[in-house]
């Protein structure tokens, strides 16, 4: 426990006596007395839960940071928020980290704190006749460039034996998706949760979430720029610690946390149940996402999406040392 020195003035029938002041010794907690701020870009979905839960429940400020929450509609716009300065932390999928590592090399992930092989959904009208993925022949898909959907949209696709050339993608924002669908612009969209529960809500049986192989395991991961870890070691840790206490939480107590989630979104709550099935939270860093990441950039090679001539070195993406004071059993990475 930290102990704080407080020197008050003293007050006489409603006015401050000059000079003259009483100081009381008031113990705090570490935590509580050094805070440090930190700003937190939280991708408005049920992924984002463990930074959810970790703010809600007060983890993150036991261990010493003050939470600042900012909602975004995706993690390619978490991490926009890292990059322009606004957010100190951001949550987003891996996808995000292999378009990014093609552009910039000052940033990390912290750690992965949650994974889902059925968060993304592909979802068509009824009355447009797609009922399998091979259906998606010749027609016009709406996702989320550059994301996670993208490269589930493109994985799911060639399991169904369906090359990229046979159909024609087009860029959609996630919340936009039923008026891209209403307008005919696309035939079908491929959307990460919860806007795959949303459209299936709104049109019922008017509308077809096609089965799917779960050709892709998704990660979310709590990233930061470089600078920002190495100037901020206590913070980063302290978000770590904070981060493995909400997950105990929320293993534990799924109901509960499935409900605070629900009301920090402001999402139904049955929205987060639905895909609440999927998730398995843990915080690490484990060698299967160096792996994901080198697949998703042979992927995004091929497609020309990005330049083929650069090769990333995803190891030097990851911010190591933090999580190997907090738990370094939590890391499988070969180094």
């Amino acid at each position: 426990m930290a102990k704080t020195l407080h020197c008050l003035p003293v007050i006489f029938a409603g006015t401050v006596r000059a000079g003259i002041s009483v100081c009381i010794i008031v113990w705090l907690s570490a935590a509580q007395a050094y805070a440090a701020d930190v700003r937190m870009a939280i991708s408005s979905t049920p992924l984002s839960a463990p930074f959810i839960i970790a703010i809600e429940n007060g983890y993150f400020t036991q261990q010493g940071v003050k939470p600042i929450p900012t909602l975004y509609q995706g993690g390619h716009r978490t991490i926009s928020a890292v990059f322009a300065g606004d957010a100190d932390i951001a949550t987003s999928s891996e996808a995000v980290v292999m378009f990014n590592a093609f552009k910039r090399n000052d940033f990390r992930v912290l750690a992965t704190f949650v994974s889902s092989d059925n968060d993304n959904k592909i979802l068509a009208p009824v009355v447009r006749n797609i009922k399998s993925i091979g259906d998606l022949r010749g027609r016009k898909i709406g996702t989320i460039r550059n994301a996670a959907a993208h490269f589930f949209l493109s994985q799911t696709l060639q399991l169904a034996g369906v090359p990229d050339s046979a159909v024609t993608i087009i860029g959609i924002d996630p919340e936009k998706a039923d008026i891209a669908l209403e307008s005919h612009e696309v035939d079908a969209v491929a959307v990460w949760e919860p806007y795959g529960y949303l459209l299936s809500a709104k049109y019922g049986a008017q509308i077809l979430a096609l089965p799917h192989g779960r050709a892709y395991m998704e990660t979310f991961n709590a990233l930061a720029t470089a600078d920002y870890i190495s100037q901020n070691s206590d913070s980063a840790d302290a978000v770590l610690r904070g981060l493995i206490q909400a997950i105990n939480f929320i293993n534990t107590h799924p109901e509960r946390a499935q409900s605070i989630v629900a009301s920090f979104l402001k999402q139904d709550l049955a929205s987060v149940k639905a895909v609440w099935l999927g998730l398995r939270f843990k915080v690490g860093l484990d060698q299967w996402l160096i792996t994901t990441l080198e697949t998703e950039a042979t992927w995004a090679k091929k497609e020309k999406l990005v330049d083929p001539g650069t090769s990333p070195n995803f190891l030097d993406f990851l911010a190591l040392r933090p999580l190997d004071r907090v738990n370094s059993t939590s890391i499988t990475i070969y180094r």
